[in-house]
């Protein structure tokens, strides 16, 4: 048997020993997930040690509109390099400890992702990851019960995010 095919008996095993009755892929550390609500394709990085996801965002600011409280920001194309207008409601404030000590405040917004096949709506922090090697974080909140990560691959999948899909979205 495959190194690969080992891997999937054992998380299948770990699975039914947990009890859950559903499956999940096995993606690497590095996958490019789909963004559907905005036609984009960003390389993200799925990182079992952050509980959050963080999405590298500028010009993020909160907005009202009625009785709706949103958020705008702005996202990079990486295929155009050209800047997004998005607009998502506002979910809430999230504090978040960095390494040095040192917390941030940042803006949490539900953002509909594709991760190869499974379509599914995360929370997502926005904050400016300009300076990190991957625009998208995925973090274990966003992974569970869809995913399994092999960290010692990459770019296994490719999001299948057709706009007009049929397919229930998962949450």
């Amino acid at each position: 048997m495959s190194y690969h095919g080992r891997l999937l008996a054992s998380a299948a095993l770990l699975l039914a020993l947990a009890g859950h009755a559903h499956a999940q892929e096995i993606y690497g550390w590095i996958e490019p997930v789909g963004l559907p609500g905005a036609g984009l394709r960003l390389m993200a990085k799925l990182d079992t040690g952050a509980d959050t996801s963080s999405l590298d965002a500028s010009a993020i600011r909160r907005v009202r509109r009625g009785d709706k409280r949103l958020v705008k920001f702005r996202v990079r194309d990486p295929q155009t390099e050209e800047m997004i207008d998005l607009e998502r409601e506002y979910v809430r404030s999230a504090r978040i400890v960095r390494h040095s000590g040192n917390h941030q405040i940042r803006h949490v917004v539900n953002i509909e992702i594709c991760l190869g096949e499974t379509r599914r709506v995360v929370e997502v922090n926005l904050i400016d990851r300009s300076n990190f090697a991957y625009p998208f974080l995925l973090g274990r909140a966003a992974l569970a019960g869809i995913a399994l990560v092999d960290p010692s691959v990459t770019e296994t999948s490719e999001p299948d995010c057709e706009e007009d899909a049929d397919e229930e979205v998962a949450s």
